[in-house]
C-alpha cells in the first residue's frame, strides 16, 4: 500500500508540473531597466569667509549646495574634521540645524577653525572660515573710457606757432597714429 501511495503522489506532481508557464522571448530578459538619473551636487564656491559683528552672540552658517536631492543625498557639518551633525541632528545641544541645513551656533571659540558642510555620498564640501569684526573694505580703482578719440589739430600760423611747434606736433601725431588734416 505504501508503493501505491507514492505512485499517486508522483502522478499528481507530474500533472501539476505539466502546466506550462508563459514563455518570454529572450529579448525581454536581456533588456536593462534604466536607473533614474541622480543629480550631482556641487557648490558655486568651495570656500567662504564670514565676517561676524563683534556684538553678535550667534553665527549661522549656510550650506549653499546646488543639485541637492533629499532622497539620495545627506548633509553633514564638520568643525575642522570632527563631525558636528548627522543629517538633521546636531550633536551639541547649543547648535541648531534648520530644514535648509543652516547651522546656528553660539559665537564662542569659533575663530581659528574651518567649518564645512559636506554632501554625502558625493563628499563635495563647502568650507567656511569665521572672522570677528567688519569685512575689509576693498577699493576698486575706477577708470573711465572716453568713447570718442581725441583729435589733435595741427598748429596754425594764426596761433603764432613756430616751425618747431609744428615739427613737434607732427612727431606727436605720428606716435598717436593721427593723420595730418
Amino acid at each position: 500500500m505504501g508503493f501505491f501511495q507514492y505512485s499517486v503522489l508522483a502522478d499528481e506532481y507530474a500533472e501539476y508540473n505539466d502546466e506550462e508557464e508563459p514563455q518570454y522571448p529572450p529579448g525581454n530578459l536581456a533588456k536593462a531597466t534604466s536607473k533614474p538619473v541622480i543629480p550631482i551636487p556641487y557648490f558655486d564656491e568651495k570656500e567662504a569667509v564670514i565676517y561676524v559683528p563683534t556684538n553678535a552672540t550667534t553665527v549661522s552658517l549656510e550650506c549653499p549646495v546646488k543639485n541637492y536631492d533629499a532622497l539620495h543625498h545627506g548633509i553633514n557639518w564638520y568643525k575642522d574634521e570632527e563631525l558636528m551633525t548627522n543629517a538633521k541632528s546636531a550633536f551639541n545641544i547649543e547648535h541648531r540645524l534648520d530644514d535648509n541645513y543652516t547651522l546656528t551656533m553660539p559665537l564662542v571659540n569659533v575663530t581659528g577653525h574651518v567649518y564645512s558642510c559636506r554632501v554625502m555620498p558625493s563628499n563635495v564640501r563647502h568650507q567656511i572660515t569665521i572672522r570677528i569684526g567688519a569685512a575689509p573694505i576693498t577699493t576698486t580703482p575706477k577708470a573711465t573710457v572716453d568713447p570718442s578719440p581725441t583729435i589733435i589739430s595741427p598748429p596754425t600760423a594764426k596761433s603764432g606757432s613756430s616751425p618747431v611747434v609744428y615739427c613737434l606736433w607732427l612727431l606727436l601725431a605720428s606716435f598717436q597714429g593721427i593723420r595730418r588734416m
